[in-house]
Formats: structure tokens, sequence, C-alpha cells
């Protein structure tokens, strides 16, 4: 898998443009990693190359090397040059004549080479002088190291421009402007070639990590590595950089430790590359360069930065002048920012002024308006005389007076010709007054004016400061004033917020266009939606309920009202009051919550006409079944004799007589009504008589159990299934009565399931109350009829059915458990009768 920055080579590097390395170049880097050779073969290898060859017996014949007679012959030349030297002028001859000099004018080719020479030089001697084995190595790699700078050269030449300008512009050195344009550097460049080339890996590591800086650190780097590292610095420092305006190098004393390499082996290890490099360099036709001894560049250093100290002793002095200057002006700000009395900071400043710059004398006149002046005076008394000399006292006198601004001369020291006279500047194009100095010397330093500059904006910040004082404490105060009733409005806010938020009663209010402007939690928990941005008049309960005719009528006419809402879990019903917020054109509208206060009132009107309907009920009862019980005996006594004594009716028709039936037919039919009457009487009584007797807990699964049982028979029959979801809860009542309401609900659902259906009691606690619904899908009940099914008499079950006073009795027994019960519309068909009890039962009887 290939990393990032071997993506970023494969997109930068043409791989084709890449040169194959010579035969001979990778047999000198073979054979210096790997093997040795005979002088022979080595000899036949140079041969095969007219150029090399010749090259070789140059360098053999140069005066570099002493001898009797010329060497003709390349084997005499490898005897002489010795293996190792050959090896390095076959690598430095092929690698250099592998590449083509571009005419690209700003990348110095021949130094480049002279540095990769150099470097490869100084590698091979530090090697020998540590006793590193692999000298040939290090040479190779001295060689190579930079060599990924001609790659990037050969592929990437514009953009490459920008690293050298980086490197002039920013101080930079190669490695780091290569990684600030490219994102990776010659050494990666190199690492790729390489690799190209299929060079070993011992090759390969040092050039990798020459530029490491944690190869100044002991430990984690290879003697390569650090050989080649200093090798590269050494070679920047004896004048062979690879390009004229690279940073300066320092040779890392750490490393030279670490290898055991003191100054004199630097000195000795320079006088060579400087006695060999020539030979080299003159047949790979490279300028010619002076090399300098280690100690000769140490002395060079050191002249110059004796310059540099005798230009910084000067620098230091001059900061010196300029620090004590600043120094003076910064007690003089500190002083004008502390002390804010005019007279005292006068007095302060004058001793200040005349201490550090040692005048005879510094006196102001400061003008404390058009008609008056402080006159203040510091200076050092004349004691005596002695020698022509005067004698001064160290200790500060002063003086202090109150002038006219008409006095004219000033103590006459205007005349004076030792009295330098600065005038000091309001800022506003007049003066705050004079500042006299008296010196031995008509010569005033011209860092003074920019002292007296600080000393008339002091006084004149003083000046201010004095004006601006009342004005503070007066803007203080109305600050102060502003910020206690900006408290106190914040807390009647916070106030107002908490009562609105916390208010029983729903609270908004609408603009113009009826849109809700604020709102508070009680508004939005009885609207059921979000009233952000909504309108009043089209909120979806009033929308559901076709209430905006109503609203419209109590906003603009009525001011006050009710409006009843339709909701799935009961109807609700609110009065609203309203009233224009004055200078807003906003309406505030008020939201009270009258449901239970309505139903309270429905429930007593309910109990009282009960209680008169009950009274009414048992006297017209009582007063009827007398006169019905002598009908009834009637048809009775005659269906009886017809039977008893076999008798027959007969009637006649146009003359005719024949035998009529249907008689005793109509008496049956009579009896039967008549005791249908009886029983209507019965209920009726029943009715007038319910009282609450004993209340008590009760599981509401035993009242269930005991109505099914009752109804079982009645269940089956119809083949109607039976769920009882009320497991767990405790119900408080009058035993009799809970078995009577459920009994007449069950009793109901039954007679309304034509065919085979369902019946499911659920009861769920909620507080402190319990809530029952009584559900079946038989054939439901007509929304007109929700709310009159409880009422006596009213029957939905046909006239044949029922005598209307099962669920009016049922409602009146839950009413005397304190309870509700009203019927709710069942989504999958039938019908929902919900009732409601009190944890803790409440009598009304």
């Amino acid at each position: 898998m290939t990393t990032p920055i071997e993506n970023l080579l494969a997109q930068t590097i043409n791989i084709s443009e890449i040169p194959a390395l010579p035969e001979a170049a990778r047999w000198a880097i073979y054979t210096t990693l790997t093997m040795d050779i005979s002088a022979e073969d080595l000899s036949k290898i140079i041969k095969a190359n007219p150029s090399l060859a010749l090259k070789i017996l140059k360098i053999a014949n140069s005066p570099v090397y002493t001898r009797d007679t010329p060497v003709a012959t390349i084997k005499d030349a490898i005897i002489l040059l010795g293996y190792k030297t050959i090896k390095g002028i076959i690598l430095s001859v092929t690698i250099k004549d592998l590449f083509t000099e571009k005419q690209s004018g700003w990348f110095n080719y021949k130094g480049f080479w002279l540095h990769s020479i150099a470097t490869a030089f100084v590698s091979g001697e530090i090697a020998k002088l540590i006793n590193y084995t692999p000298d040939d190595t290090v040479y190779a790699a001295g060689l190579l190291h930079d060599i990924g700078k001609i790659i990037f050269l050969l592929s990437t030449e514009e953009q490459y421009f920008e690293v050298i300008e980086t490197i002039e512009n920013e101080n930079l050195t190669f490695n780091r402007a290569e990684m600030k344009i490219f994102g990776f550097d010659h050494t990666d460049v190199a690492d790729f070639l390489f690799g190209h080339w299929k060079l070993p890996e011992k090759l390969i590591l040092p050039i990798q990590e020459h530029h490491k800086q944690a190869l100044s650190q002991p430990g984690g780097y290879t003697t390569a590595s650090h050989i080649l590292k200093i090798s590269n610095e050494i070679a920047h420092i004896a004048g062979f950089p690879s390009h004229n305006n690279e940073p300066a190098y320092e040779v890392s004393e750490t490393i030279l430790l670490t290898l055991g390499i003191i100054n004199e082996d630097l000195d000795i290890i320079l006088q060579n590359l400087k006695k060999n490099i020539a030979s080299l360099v003159d047949i790979l036709n490279l300028p010619k360069t002076d090399v300098k001894g280690y100690f000769e560049i140490l002395s060079s250093a050191n002249k110059e930065l004796g310059k540099m100290h005798l230009a910084n002793q000067q620098m230091v002095k001059d900061l010196k002048t300029k620090k004590r200057i600043v120094s003076e002006l910064n007690k003089l700000s500190i002083l004008f920012l502390k002390e804010k009395d005019i007279e005292t900071a006068l007095g302060t400043a004058l001793r200040i002024t005349l201490y550090n710059f040692r005048f005879s004398s510094v006196s102001c006149e400061f003008y404390l308006n058009s008609e008056r002046s402080i006159f203040y005076k510091v200076f050092f008394p004349k004691l005596y005389t002695e020698d022509g000399k005067t004698i001064t006292s160290l200790e500060i006198e002063e003086r202090r007076k109150i002038i006219s601004r008409d006095a004219g001369n000033t103590s006459g020291l205007e005349d004076n010709e030792h009295v330098t006279i600065f005038y000091l500047d309001s800022g506003e194009g007049g003066e705050l007054g004079k500042l006299f100095v008296e010196s031995d010397t008509k010569i005033v330093p011209g860092d003074l004016r920019i002292f007296f500059d600080q000393f008339s904006l002091g006084l004149n910040n003083i000046k201010l400061h004095l004006t601006n004082k009342i004005k503070t404490e007066k803007l203080n105060i109305a600050v102060k004033q502003l910020k206690d009733e900006n408290e106190r409005a914040q807390r009647l806010a916070r106030i107002n917020e908490l009562i609105l938020e916390n208010s029983p009663l729903g609270i908004l209010s609408i603009n113009e266009e009826g849109l809700i402007t604020t709102f508070n939690k009680k508004a939005q928990a009885i609207m059921g939606q979000d009233l952000k941005n909504k309108n009043f008049f089209q909120l979806d309960i009033f929308m559901e309920n076709n209430l905006q005719a109503t609203l419209n009528r109590i906003v603009t006419q009525e001011k006050s009202g009710d409006v009843t809402l339709r909701k799935a879990g009961g109807d609700l019903t609110f009065h609203l009051d309203t009233n224009l917020i004055a200078g807003t054109g906003q309406l505030l509208i008020l939201i009270h919550d009258i449901t239970e206060r309505v139903e309270d009132e429905k429930s007593t009107i309910q109990r009282e006409k009960m209680a008169t309907l009950g009274e009414l009920a048992s006297g017209i009862a009582h007063n009827l079944r007398s006169p019905l019980a002598v009908v009834k005996g009637i048809p009775e006594l005659i269906i009886s004799d017809i039977e008893e004594k076999n008798l027959r009716i007969i009637k006649r028709t146009d003359g005719k007589e024949e035998e009529d039936s249907g008689v005793k037919e109509d008496m049956e039919l009579i009896s039967r009504s008549m005791e249908k009457a009886f029983a209507i009487i019965d209920s009726i009584m029943d009715f007038s008589k319910m009282e609450t007797g004993k209340f008590e807990a009760t599981a509401m699964d035993e009242i269930i159990n005991e109505v099914y049982l009752l109804l079982e028979h009645r269940l089956k029959e119809k083949q109607i299934r039976f769920k009882n979801n009320t497991s767990g809860l405790v119900i408080f009542g009058n035993r009799n009565m809970l078995v009577q309401i459920f009994l007449n609900l069950m009793a109901n659902s039954i007679d309304a399931i034509s065919g085979s259906g369902t019946i499911e009691i659920n009861g769920k606690g909620e507080k402190d109350r319990l809530k029952i619904h009584f559900l079946d899908n038989g054939k439901g009940i007509g929304a007109e009829d929700f709310d009159r099914i409880f009422e006596p008499f009213y029957t939905t079950s046909g006239k044949a059915n029922g005598s209307g006073i099962g669920l009016s009795v049922t409602r009146t027994m839950v009413n005397l458990h304190g309870g509700s019960i009203k019927a709710l519309p069942n989504k999958g068909g039938g019908t929902v009768i919900e009732i409601i009890f009190p944890v803790e039962g409440r009598s009304h009887g």
C-alpha cells in the first residue's frame, strides 16, 4: 500500500525523465558495498569507457601523486590511485555525465557538483579517521546525498524556481523550502530515485536521515548517518555550498563528540580536501575553489565577530541613551496618570527633569486662567566657589508662588542667555504655560523636545482631568440611578414574567391582524399547539369547532364570553375576557378554564332536578298503582273465565255470528302491558328511594367478576367476547351500587350488539382519580344523543325495549360517589362510556 508522500512523488516526478544508471556507476556502487574486484577486471571496465579512462590517467599524472615516470596504462593508474580512489572517480564522473545541465541560469550546477564531491571526500576522510570500515559506502552516499535536487529540476523546473526564491527571501534551507512548496524534500526524491535504480538500503538510509535535526541527539541513528550529516555541514563552511544564497551552516558539536573528532582533525580533513579536490575538479570541468584550513576559518570568523562586537557596543550605548529617555518619559507618564493635583504633579515633574538631565534649574509658569499663573522653580543651590569652580548642593530646593499673567519678565529668567524656553502646548492651539531650562551650555539635546512634549501632554491631561472629574462624578451618579432603575425594572419584569408563567389563567396578546405576539404556558396548554406566530382566530381547536364567528363577536363586540370546545377527552368550557393594551394597538386575552365549574353547576342542577323528579315520580307512581291494579285485574279475570269456564266469545257481523278468538289475545296484550307499567313504577319507586349506604375500598376485579357472573348466560347466548383490564385497581364506594352501575352498562352493551361482538373494560389510575373506559362494538350512539342518554326516560332502544331509567339511575349512582360519567365516540365503532371516580370516594347522598 502506497503512502501519501509516495502518491505525491508519483504525481510530481516524471519517471520517464530519469535516466538509467550507467553500468560503470552501478558496478562502482555495488563493489563498494558488497565485493572486491581484481585490477585486471577493473581495467577492462574502465577501458570500455574511453572518456572515463582518459580522465583517470589524467588524475594519475597530476601533481598530487608523486612518481618517477608518467603513468601510461589503466592498470598502473589503478595500482597508483588505489581501488577506493578509482571507484570514487568512476562514480563521480559517471553520475555527473548522466545528467545534462539545463540552461536555467538560476540553478548553480557547478556549485551543486562541487558541494557533492566535497561532501563525499570529507565523508571518506572521516570514515578513515574513526576506522569506520565501510568508508566507500559513505563516500558514495556523500556524492549522491543531494541528487534529489537534480531530479526535482528535471521534472519541475518552474516550480523548483519557487524553492530557490523561498530560500533567498525567507532564509530557509533547501529541504525546508522544498517541504513548503511540494510537501516533500530532495531526500524523499532520492529515495524514489534509488528505488527506480534498485540501489541497496544501506546506501539509501544515511541519505534519508542526513537532514534530521534529531541526529544531533545521541542514540537512534547509524554511524553512516552521523558521518554524512557532519560532512555536509563541513562542506558548507569550507566554501562549497550547493547554492550561493543558502543560510549559514554550523558544525554540530554533539555529532563531533559522538564520532570522537577534535578541531585538529577537522583542520587536517580540510587540508586534505584542498590537496585532493583540485584534480577531480579539473577533470570534471568545475571551477577551482580555495579551501581554507579550519583554524583559518575560525580566525576569519573571530575578526568578523570583533567588528560586530564594536558595532554592538556602540548600539548598546545608543540604546542605553534611548532607554534613559524612554524611562524618563515613562516616569512622567506614570506621574501624570497617578497624580491628579496640578501643583504636586508640577513639582515632582520638575524635580525629575532637573535630577536626570542635570540642569542648573528648571522652572515652569503654568497658566491657571487668563489672569493668574503658578510659578514653580527647582534648582541645585550654589554653596561656594573654590579655585574658580562653583560648588553646588546635591539637595534640590524649590520655590512656588502665584503671579500675575501681566507681570512681564518672570523672575528675570528670560534675559539669561543660558535659559532655553519651551512653550507648553494645550493641544488645542493654545498654551498651558512656559518651561524654562537653565544650563551652562546653550545646547539642549534634541530628544529633550520629546520629553517636554510629554510634559505638556501630561499637564494638559491633568487640567482636562479636573474638568472631567466633575462631569464624571455627575455621570456616575446618573449611571448609578439608571442602574438602580434598571435593576428595579428587571426585578419587576422578572416578577411579571413569573406571574405570567405561573398564572392559572391562559394569557396571550394579539396584534391587529390577529397574530399572537405573546403567550404563557397555560395558554399554550389550553390550545394544545405551539402558538408562536399563529393567528388566534385560526387555531386548530377553534377551526375544528367552527368558533370563528363566536370569537370575532366576543373580541370585537361583547369583550367577554364563554366558548365550549369539544375534544376527544371531553368538552372544555372557557370564559374569555379581552382588553385593549394602551399605546400598543394589541389586545390582551384572558382565558379562564371554567370546565369544572360548569360541570359542577350541571351536576348541582341535575341533582336538584333528580331530587324533584324523584319526589314527583314517587307521588305519581303511588297514585297510579291503585287504579292501574284495577285495570290490570279486569283482563286477568276475563282470561281466567274464558279458560276455566270454556267460554266462547261470539261476534255478529252482517247478521252472522262467529267465534271471536282475538279478544283473548287482546286481553293478554293488555295484561303484559300492565306488567310493564308496574315494572316502570317499581323502577321509579326504586329511583326515588336511592341511598348511598356503606362506602369501602373494593378490588375492581371483584366488582366486574360479580357482574360477569350475573350476565354470563346472555354473553354466551350472543357469543360476545368479554375483556377485563382492571386487574390491580382498587375502587372506593358502595359495593351494591358499583355492581348495579356496571350491571346496567353491560346489559345496555349486550342489547346494543346484534350478533357476536366484544365488550371491554379498561382501567387506569391517574393521581387522585380512577378512570374507567367501558367499550363495546355495538350499533353505537349518535352524536346528538351523547348529552341526553343519561336523562330520565330518554331511550335510544325503541318503544318496545327499556324504560329510559337505567342510565339515568347509573349516572345518579356515579354522582353519589363524587364521580362523573359521559359517552364518547369509539373510532372502531360502537360506544365508549367514560367513568371517573375519585380515589377517596365522596358521598353526595
